[in-house]
């Protein structure tokens, strides 16, 4: 009795087990060709969380080519390319704390989102990040050409000014490793950390340098960037032409660099009223690329918040690096306001990921 008990019992089990993978196999089946992180959110929240629509995260991840499996030292973790696209930019949109960001419907644990983020914003930054050196991108002259002609449209008072050069501070925690307060700069009266950007009209980073130290002049990481070296090599149009970049009072004049007329010159009356003119118009256009941080800073907003930004705690150097490469990729899909202010011809996501791909100079 015993034994014929257990063999139905076994019976039962095995019947149960069966149904439940037949109904499983129905569900992967049914659900093949679909994403189940993406449909957790509507369309407004995705763009309000991520910053880029459905659509444009999965034509991204198959451009990225992101890899499935996350390894680190002591952690190998499996989520989609897409998922782990999402996690990054979530976690650096806006200054959440990590609890927050898993009860948003991302459903991961707090430490495997920092992982993830982590990984996904290194890996961009390996794969892609010669994209935002002069020298190492490889930018067709046929670019550079378009943007001289738009700019000669738009009014430009002096000729082949193609790009614009500034430096933004990022306010940032105190270092306590560090004895001496390095970071802490007057002008802000706050710690920060200063990065310089190199701007084209069509609203792309074709430079970064930095982070620094926020109390190191504009002049001096102009020098240490080196961008000046890197200018005399590719900064040129197709016929040969010497193409110039644009900064304010800050800057000296050097190779491909311009700056705004001094204002005590021996000249005519006429003649400086030109130049107080011409200072005047360059002024306006210049601000382009403040346009340019102040919607950077509001897309991330994770640089908003002094108390994320920690210089000796976090990969901070990757995570700006990561977060403006992708800037270039939204300014690409959806625009911004330096592309609509110079109406210039903006390259498609696989031109510009193939400026990436020729042998760097050195």
């Amino acid at each position: 009795m015993k034994t014929k008990k257990i063999e139905r019992n076994r019976n039962e089990i095995n019947t149960f087990i069966e149904k439940v993978l037949a109904k499983r196999i129905i569900k992967r089946a049914a659900n093949i060709g679909k994403n189940e992180f993406l449909d957790r959110f509507s369309e407004r929240e995705f763009y309000n969380l991520f910053r880029f629509t459905k659509r444009q995260i999965i034509k991204l991840t198959k451009l990225l080519n992101i890899p499935e499996n996350i390894t680190q030292p002591n952690y190998k973790y499996k989520v989609s390319p897409i998922e782990a696209l999402s996690i990054f930019l979530c976690r650096f949109s806006v200054p959440k704390r990590l609890f927050d960001i898993k009860k948003s419907g991302i459903g991961l644990s707090e430490s495997r989102i920092c992982r993830i983020a982590l990984f996904t914003a290194q890996y961009i930054v390996d794969n892609f990040g010669n994209l935002l050196i002069i020298g190492k991108n490889s930018i067709p002259s046929t670019f550079y050409d378009d943007l001289q002609t738009n700019c000669e449209l738009v009014g430009m008072p002096i000729d082949n000014v193609v790009a614009y050069i500034d430096c933004s501070h990022i306010v940032c925690c105190k270092p306590t490793k560090i004895k001496d307060d390095i970071c802490y700069t007057g002008y802000k009266d706050a710690r920060t950390l200063k990065i310089q950007v190199v701007l084209s009209c069509s609203g792309l980073v074709l430079d970064l340098h930095g982070p620094i130290a926020g109390s190191i002049n504009d002049a001096t990481q102009f020098s240490m960037s080196a961008v000046e070296k890197r200018f005399s090599k590719t900064f040129y149009s197709s016929k040969g032409e010497e193409l110039f970049c644009y900064g304010d009072g800050a800057y000296s004049f050097a190779n491909h660099m311009v700056t705004p007329f001094p204002k005590f010159l021996e000249l005519n009356n006429n003649d400086q009223q030109d130049l107080v003119l011409i200072n005047k118009v360059m002024s306006k256009h210049r601000v382009a690329i403040e346009n340019f941080f102040n919607f950077y800073k509001t897309t991330f907003a994770y640089f908003d918040s002094k108390k994320k930004v920690k210089p000796i705690l976090t990969y901070i150097g990757t995570i700006i690096r990561a977060t403006i490469f992708m800037m270039n990729l939204k300014t690409i899909l959806q625009g911004s306001q330096v592309s609509k202010k110079f109406k210039c011809k903006m390259p498609t996501l696989e031109e510009y990921i193939s400026w990436n791909n020729v042998n760097s100079i050195e």
